[in-house]
């Protein structure tokens, strides 16, 4: 047979359109999309399976594993769990049931889990659960403003500092004492140092009278 002859100009077009015909082929090659972010990565409204956008980074949504990932969270939800492995769960509120599981946890900063249940501690606000004090505490305050407190100890209770007592009396010694000038009727041994209980119905703590001074007949 014969062969193509191709002058110049002819074989620099065919070459081109060569060219182009493997660019074509190569640019409809499969395109693939970008990973999704992971945990704490940058994002704007997509991140990996189990994790949400919150705020341009990628939080763990509710339920999530989160070990070793232990800040990022999504907002209401700590990373929390008593075994090895930790995942992304409200804490228990007060009056709910604790500790029946790895992630029944009460929220450490009020309350603490009590005969499985969650009650509120020293000085958390009770206005809302009055009778949710843990243990060896009451809610008392203000009106709307009440906290769970260790009790006033009476005359003759165990004290460590004057606040611990109830009004009129003082901490001595551990112990609380009624002050000079307090009704001691219900309390006659409890007088502070060098008071003693004195009265007819209506008694109250006088100082004691030194040997040598003059006395009541």
């Amino acid at each position: 047979g014969t062969r193509l002859q191709l002058n110049p100009t002819m074989r620099t077009i065919y070459v081109v359109f060569l060219l182009s015909l493997l660019t074509l082929a190569a640019s409809t090659k499969k395109w693939h999309p970008p990973p999704k972010p992971g945990p704490g990565e940058a994002c704007t409204w997509r991140c990996r399976h189990g994790l949400i956008c919150r705020k341009h980074i990628c939080k763990f949504k509710k339920g999530a594993v989160c070990t070793g990932y232990e800040d990022l969270c999504a907002f209401g939800f700590p990373c929390i769990g008593t075994g090895h492995v930790k995942k992304c769960f409200p804490y228990r509120g007060p009056g709910m049931t604790c500790n029946f599981g790895s992630f029944d946890i009460c929220n450490p900063a009020n309350t603490m889990c009590e005969d499985h249940k969650c009650k509120l501690i020293e000085g958390a606000s009770c206005s809302l659960y009055p009778h949710l004090c843990k243990d060896g505490l009451k809610c008392s305050g203000r009106k709307g403003h009440e906290t769970c407190v260790v009790p006033r100890q009476p005359p003759g209770g165990h004290c460590t500092r004057n606040r611990d007592c109830v009004r009129g009396s003082r901490c001595v010694d551990g112990t609380c004492k009624l002050n000079g000038g307090s009704r001691c009727d219900l309390y006659p041994d409890q007088c502070r140092p060098r008071f003693v209980c004195f009265g007819g119905k209506r008694k109250f703590c006088v100082p004691a009278i030194l040997p040598g001074r003059p006395c009541l007949k």
